[in-house]
């Protein structure tokens, strides 16, 4: 999974979730998060198109927390077939671009 590599790249003490499910949220997961005040890195290798990063945006606005919240995932685009890990680099999706990613959330 390339969050965790990135996560182990970087030497964070970061919090990884596997949100197997949308439905239904886990309200009280989210809590505990949201309470901790940390930055969130939503990472979906889906369509962002009514997927996991809309509810959290709507539950935390519900319990008006406000931390801070970045998503990475596929627009809404046609994605064409190949290599996973070509396809994820074309995408911006890939170990490196996580990296980035959070080196701009924690700067």
């Amino acid at each position: 999974m390339q969050v965790l590599e990135a996560k182990d790249e970087m030497k964070l003490s970061a919090q990884v979730v596997n949100a197997r499910f949308i439905k239904p949220i886990d309200e009280e997961m989210l809590h505990s998060i949201c309470k901790s005040g940390n930055p969130i890195l939503v990472y979906e290798e889906q369509s962002n198109m009514g997927s996991l990063y809309p509810q959290i945006l709507k539950f935390m606005a519900k319990f008006n927390y406000k931390n801070q919240i970045h998503e990475m995932s596929i627009t809404d685009k046609v994605v064409e077939h190949g290599n996973y890990r070509d396809m994820l680099k074309e995408l911006e999706m890939d170990k490196k671009s996580i990296i980035n990613k959070i080196k701009g959330m924690l700067s």
